[in-house]
């Protein structure tokens, strides 16, 4: 046995977007999808840390303390956002490239969008299972 078999194998997630156990299809008929990051991986830590350094620094500046519940969910989104690789999916009936401004779009209108990202990112920390 050796400590290397208990690491993660992979940087990307790729998750088949499902409406209950129906994966959704574009109109090619291929499997509408969604990557990210995995948590662990060197890009998506450098993401979360650009983002935390900044939001110190405006606090140093601005010498708030708390954060309200509107700034906790722009950070989740633009996190979720930035820490998207790529997709493939059908917006407005058209196939869009990715950017992080459609990305929070797309996440803020279909929030449970969200909610596979989530669970995907909570499983992709599973890999340490034998």
């Amino acid at each position: 046995m050796d400590l290397l078999d208990f690491t993660p194998k992979t940087d990307d997630i790729t998750i088949e977007l499902k409406c209950g156990d129906k994966t959704l299809k574009n109109e090619d008929g291929s499997a509408m999808t969604w990557t990210i990051m995995a948590p662990h991986s060197e890009e998506a830590k450098s993401v979360v840390h650009t983002m935390t350094d900044a939001r110190i620094e405006k606090a140093a500046k601005t010498k708030t303390k708390a954060l309200k519940s509107a700034e906790v969910e722009e950070i989740t989104l633009e996190g979720l956002a930035k820490t998207t690789r790529s997709w493939d999916i059908t917006w407005d009936k058209k196939k869009p490239k990715y950017s992080v401004k459609l990305a929070i779009e797309i996440l803020q209108k279909a929030p449970w969008i969200r909610e596979l990202i989530e669970e995907a990112r909570q499983d992709s920390m599973d890999f340490m299972k034998v």
